[in-house]
């Protein structure tokens, strides 16, 4: 990877197809006017592209398929190899969900790896997306740029895993290398993974549930939150509460030590879409869900879009594009769209939706009873 000289180094963010074997055609849609509209030089894909528990990648209740997990995920990534763009794929939560070792994530690595132009290093070990990707001044006399992709684990109790603190060694261990390699400077770093960490709720703020845009979010951080209007600069949409690890393994506070990150961009709230500056000096960004076989925004799914100086990586400027504005209003399958843009973000919000559904089922029950009872 390069500058090219006097244009920013542009990245496309794809979060979240979250697909079975066949690709949803809406998710390839706007992939594909994304990538002709930006010209990206990279691509990055921060996790969920495929569902682990569909059972459409298992054949007839048995183990998942190595052959369909290749098959979705090639079929994915076709407007991007097709058109020759460098891609760099990390891992979900949903990825190897209930997956064998056939599937998981070092044979889905390798599967990436069977494209061209895949950047990810050979699927070794526990965390095999995570790695970095130095990116040459134009002049190709430094390394004017990196950029960190990683794994931000899985699924862990009723919550998520956070990073690792082995993660976090290597994190630290390839920043002073690249800074010893560059004159003792660190090297400006962007931070691309799945999973936020706790400090997005430092650029929100404690709401009432009558309050405007207030959302509601459970476990640690449970009431209702919504953005700080002083920190959040960009936003099309907060649609869901930031769904967090509730362990703290100080990811964040590892990145601040040398004060060469000035981004990290997530996925995995589909119904989140903004972006703020963090008053210690990161700026935090969300990727929207970019998949339509999976709940989401409707046509407001999107790509999120970096543009980097060279000269001062952190002036850049980041944009979402949404399917309604690239591609137009009408999808393929509208009534699945409209099941998936209304299905709840959560296991807490589909626990509250069915209990109003129930408790309006027995409202209407009651009323059936009283008027056959008392008026006819």
């Amino acid at each position: 990877m390069k500058f090219q000289k006097n244009k920013p180094f542009v990245i496309l963010q794809l979060a979240d197809a979250q697909d079975g074997p066949d690709i949803a055609p809406d998710t390839l849609k706007l992939l594909s006017a994304a990538l002709d509209k930006v010209k990206p030089d990279l691509v990055v894909l921060t996790g969920d592209q495929v569902k682990g528990y569909a059972m459409s990648f298992r054949a007839k209740g048995a183990a998942a398929t190595p052959g369909r997990i290749r098959k979705a995920l090639h079929d994915l990534l076709r407007p991007v190899t097709e058109r020759g763009i460098a891609f760099a794929p990390t891992f979900g939560n949903h990825d190897a969900q209930g997956f064998s070792a056939s599937t998981g994530k070092n044979a889905q690595m390798s599967f990436y790896k069977e494209l061209p132009n895949c950047l990810a290093p050979d699927a070794e070990g526990d965390d095999p997306g995570t790695y970095s990707i130095p990116v040459e001044s134009s002049d190709g006399g430094k390394t004017a740029l990196n950029i960190y992709v990683i794994d931000s684990q899985g699924n862990l109790g009723g919550g998520y895993a956070p990073v690792k603190p082995e993660q976090l060694d290597w994190y630290r261990a390839k920043r002073d290398e690249l800074a010893a390699a560059n004159d003792g400077k660190p090297v400006p770093s962007i931070v691309f993974q799945h999973i936020p960490v706790q400090e997005y709720y430092e650029v929100l703020k404690k709401a009432q549930k009558k309050d405007k845009d207030a959302i509601r979010a459970y476990r640690k951080f449970d009431g209702y939150w919504s953005p700080k209007t002083e920190y959040v600069y960009q936003i099309d949409y907060m649609g869901e509460s930031c769904a967090v690890p509730d362990e703290n393994t100080g990811e964040f506070d590892a990145l601040l030590e040398k004060g060469e990150v000035f981004a990290m961009s997530v996925g995995h709230d589909h119904k989140n879409s903004w972006a703020a500056r963090h008053p210690r000096g990161i700026d935090l960004c969300y990727c929207p869900g970019s998949g339509f076989n999976t709940y989401g925004p409707g046509i407001d799914r999107a790509v999120r879009i970096f543009e980097i100086p060279e000269e001062n990586p952190r002036e850049f400027k980041t944009y979402t594009l949404r399917y309604r504005d690239i591609v137009g209003k009408q999808v393929t399958h509208p009534i699945m769209n409209y099941i998936n843009s209304n299905t709840p973000t959560n296991l807490e919000d589909g626990l509250v939706m069915g209990g109003k559904l129930l408790a309006f089922l027995a409202g209407l029950g009651l009323l059936a009873f009283v008027v056959f009872k008392f008026l006819l």
